[in-house]
């Protein structure tokens, strides 16, 4: 609707609590206000001061007639002048018959008012109004009063009076001649139409009346209506006649008027509309005589540049909100396929699409040795993470003491991507833990955050403010980082006993440290260091049918790379989805023994052979001076042992 404009209270001139309409003739203002259940009609004098000089009443026929009107919009009542030229300027002698002969003689001016219960009333100003009297009743809200010719009129008069109702009834009030049995002479002619509606607004122009309904602007030719008329004396036929020519108006492809007013300029009327947005339109139209039956208008012109201005941010607005659409489906699909696998209960376990995998690696930073988690989001469906998406890692140990409080000491990590298309991958990294400040086996579980204000542009976002915490949480997997990805070699020889093979001088470094130690306890307490070893035997047939291990990575004999091949996927196998830094390791992949280091500093020594007690039977052994790194290598192979389902004896130490 078009903008509200509050008026200062030092510039206010007159206050009308309930206005619905006001008019203005020179220095008269004219308000007309319902109170409770009246109509109240005030007359204010502006010439030097403002003041109220007179003020009358009508009381309502219902006590609910404001309000929302049929078409949608607020209702209100018409008000308008005659008698002044300017105005509604009536033939004398319909002039008296309407109004009587007092405001005749005394030259007065009569206010018209259509009120929204559907009366027609008048009020002469001169003498000084008293009563507020009712001409006619519509029956329905009235949309519209004024006058038109038709037909021979003298110059300057007009001999028509018209009342529009929003549902469409149209009332000519016009003088007749009276038929012969009431004596002759002239009598008031009244001929009621009716036009499509809701009827929004309406002017005249000499015999025409152009409507809006809201979806159009119409045009039509009042003169073929009243010539036929609706009385008594009429005929069916020529009754009939009136309605379909009243039915089919002439339309003006202008659509959305609330408010028209008409005027001329070099021969063409000129019809001046206001939108429901609030922009004045000018539609100039070409004179037409009697007998034409087309309008043709020539151009409608209002605010071109600023119209193409709207047109272009209008077309901006709608491509954003496909945009949004758009990124909203891709959201909706993502969703709906992750929960469908969660749901799905097959006994084989089904990959996601959207999965994670990582790699872990060491780093020594400071002198400091630090164990390191890089993880890896790979996009294998056909939608794409676009913006508002976030990668979520949390990373705690699978037991754990209590802590003060109750708190599991879990660490989150945080990853927002703007866009990860189809088959790529997102790599991140995170810290697991320091030396010797480890508890392993840890759980890092992986999880796609979306945030709503992701849909939003930036613009958007800082209206709604309120989706900043609105977030939907999807699982992705749970990998589980245990002591054998945790190892750092330090030694990897064919036979026990060799030359061992340097990996890396920081590992070099920390095997002489941990057998300095372990030597100068010895001295020191003057016995042997304790050594914890625990084995587990596996069936060396299952190990060759296994997809672990192929026919290319056995030497003729087949018995010393059974071995080689087993130790190689335990370190650098991928189980639990993480595999070890190891894999580039070349010198961890060809020895059946191994030594290295754990991450509470303790030396790990990790064998695998052959024997034929009972059976051929592979065996690993794990041994160390620490029974917690011995517990867990152990309880590490037995995992991975498990989710192969091989058959195993176990003989622990």
């Amino acid at each position: 609707s078009p903008s509200e404009l509050t008026v200062p209270s030092e510039c206010l001139i007159a206050g009308a609590d309930g206005g619905s309409s006001l008019l203005v003739i020179d220095t008269l203002l004219m308000t007309l206000c319902q109170r409770n259940s009246q109509w109240q009609l005030t007359l204010y004098q502006t010439s030097k001061q403002t003041q109220r000089f007179c003020s009358v009443t009508l009381p309502t026929v219902s006590a609910a007639v404001d309000g929302i009107s049929d078409s949608g919009l607020r209702s209100s009542s018409v008000i308008c002048l005659g008698g002044i030229q300017g105005h509604c300027c009536l033939e004398p002698i319909l002039f008296k018959l309407l109004f009587g002969w007092m405001p005749l003689f005394a030259k007065s001016p009569v206010i018209l008012c259509g009120l929204s219960d559907g009366r027609l009333c008048f009020l002469p100003l001169k003498p000084p109004p008293l009563q507020i009297q009712v001409l006619h009743s519509l029956e329905q809200r009235v949309a519209f009063v004024g006058a038109c010719v038709l037909g021979e009129s003298g110059v300057g008069y007009a001999n028509c009076l018209v009342a529009v109702g929003e549902r469409g009834k149209v009332v000519l009030i016009k003088t007749d001649k009276a038929c012969p049995e009431e004596g002759g002479g002239v009598r008031l002619g009244v001929t009621e139409l009716c036009v499509s509606g809701p009827v929004l607004c309406c002017c005249v122009d000499k015999n025409r009346l152009y409507y809006s309904i809201g979806s159009d602007l119409l045009d039509m030719n009042l003169s073929k209506g009243l010539s036929l008329g609706a009385g008594k004396e009429r005929d069916k036929e020529a009754f009939c006649e009136v309605s379909d020519a009243i039915q089919s108006p002439v339309s003006l492809n202008v659509c959305r008027v609330i408010a028209l007013a008409s005027g001329h300029a070099e021969g063409k009327v000129q019809l001046l509309g206001l939108s429901v947005r609030g922009q004045l339109q000018t539609i100039s139209l070409a004179v037409r005589g009697e007998d034409a039956d087309v309008s043709k208008p020539q151009h409608i012109i209002f605010d071109f540049l600023l119209c193409s201005c709207r047109a272009s941010a209008l077309k901006t607005l709608i491509q954003a909100k496909n945009q949004t659409l758009k990124h909203l489906n891709q959201v909706l699909n993502i969703c709906f396929l992750l929960m469908e696998d969660e749901n799905e209960k097959h006994f084989i376990m089904k990959e996601k699409p959207i999965r994670c995998h990582a790699r872990t690696h060491w780093t020594r930073l400071l002198q400091t040795d630090s164990l390191n988690l890089s993880c890896v989001l790979v996009n294998s469906s056909p939608y794409i993470l676009e913006r508002g998406w976030t990668l979520s890692v949390t990373v705690s140990p699978l037991s754990h003491s209590p802590t003060a409080g109750g708190k599991s000491p879990a660490t989150h990590f945080t990853f927002p991507f703007s866009r990860l298309s189809s088959g790529e991958t997102l790599d991140v990294s995170l810290p697991l833990s320091s030396a010797e400040d480890a508890s392993f086996p840890m759980t890092v579980s992986c999880s796609l955050i979306f945030s709503a204000s992701g849909l939003l542009s930036d613009e958007d976002a800082v209206s709604f403010s309120r989706l900043q915490g609105s977030c939907t949480s999807l699982h992705l997997n749970t990998l589980t980082v245990d002591w054998l990805h945790t190892l750092q070699v330090i030694n990897a020889s064919q036979k026990t006993g060799s030359s061992p093979s340097i990996s890396s001088t920081g590992s070099v470094q920390g095997f002489i440290n941990s057998r300095r130690q372990r030597f100068s306890a010895a001295v020191e307490q003057g016995e042997k260091q304790e050594t914890y070893s625990a084995r587990v035997r596996l069936w060396s047939e299952l190990l060759k049918d296994t997809v672990v291990f192929t026919s290319s990575d056995l030497d003729s004999t087949g018995e010393k790379s059974v071995c080689v091949c087993l130790i190689d996927w335990l370190l650098c196998g991928n189980s639990g989805g993480v595999t070890a830094g190891l894999k580039d390791d070349k010198t961890s992949c060809k020895s059946a023994l191994v030594h290295a280091r754990a991450p509470n500093g303790a030396t790990i020594k990790l064998t695998a052979k052959e024997t034929t007690e009972l059976l051929n039977v592979t065996e690993v052994q794990v041994e160390s001076s620490s029974i917690a790194a011995v517990c867990g290598i152990h309880q590490a192979v037995l995992s991975r042992i498990q989710v192969h389902t091989f058959v195993f004896v176990l003989i622990n130490e």
